[in-house]
């Protein structure tokens, strides 16, 4: 199973970095990105010892050691497409006071070694996972949607990848949670 995904995702962001040569940079990152949240399969998740507490399952809210997640991949390869066929967006970026809260919530597992060295996961890894699950999506949007032009677009595209949800959520509201599985 963690070979399939692996490939989705492996396949997910070399087509994600082609969609910039077609499509402008803004919409091309909102795409990736969103598409990635909304349709990619989450990962797998390892079973846990019953003497453990399965923080893995938790989502990107605490710091985790599984590196093969959606919440990955969408924003690293949004952010990758942007590097490559967008540089100008880059060089525009400009460090704001209000960048040091995401930098310190990144960071914030690193003062573990000071606390418990012997943390699990290890700080480093924590402080890796914060910064692509949450900073990477924040810098992907000071980079491409910080303008009128960029906002409106990630508007626009998050409208039309729900709506293209919408009916998923029918038919599963009507058979149960089955999709997911069938894919």
């Amino acid at each position: 199973m963690m070979a399939l995904i692996a490939s989705i995702y492996l396949a997910y962001a070399v087509l994600g970095i082609a969609l910039f040569r077609w499509l402008e940079p803004a919409r091309a990152a909102a795409i990736v990105y969103v598409g990635g949240l909304i349709f990619l399969p989450v990962g797998v998740y390892p079973p846990a010892p019953a003497s453990a507490f399965p923080f893995w399952i938790i989502g990107s809210a605490l710091p985790s050691d599984m590196w093969l997640v959606k919440a990955w991949v969408a924003p690293l390869t949004a952010l990758l497409g942007t590097l490559i066929f967008a540089p100008a967006s880059w060089r525009r970026y400009r460090f704001h006071p209000f960048d040091l809260a995401i930098l310190g919530w990144c960071a914030w597992p690193l003062v573990q070694i000071l606390i418990a060295p012997s943390a699990s996961p290890s700080p480093f890894v924590a402080t890796a996972y914060l910064a692509d699950v949450w900073g990477a999506p924040w810098l992907l949007g000071r980079i491409q949607f910080a303008g009128d032009e960029g906002r409106t677009e990630f508007l626009r595209v998050l409208t039309w990848l729900t709506l293209l949800l919408l009916p998923v959520a029918f038919i599963e509201g009507a058979l149960g949670v089955s999709i997911y599985g069938w894919t």
